[in-house]
């Protein structure tokens, strides 16, 4: 869990410049995969704020460009909602 946790954070610093205190959404349903994705925003210092994938697609653009979020991370299964900056 660790070693995928590190290794998506890492992805994050080097491909999305994840600074300290960058907010990155995430639109996963629970699983294993939202749990990474949680350890890797906060390995990297960055700020998690979790999309409920059952939101309108509307909605979840607009908790987007409201948190100013630097980038989405996003579940095969939810990749059709959120096809721009997502990770």
């Amino acid at each position: 869990l660790l070693h995928h946790a590190q290794h998506v954070a890492d992805h994050l610093i080097k491909n999305y410049a994840i600074k300290p205190g960058d907010i990155v959404t995430q639109c996963i349903n629970r699983s294993i995969e939202m749990v990474i994705g949680i350890f890797a925003i906060l390995i990297a210092d960055g700020i998690y704020s979790p999309l409920s994938p059952d939101q309108p697609v509307e909605r979840l653009q607009t908790l987007i460009d409201q948190t100013k979020s630097r980038c989405t991370l996003i579940h095969s299964a939810t990749a059709t909602l959120l096809p721009l900056n997502a990770v």
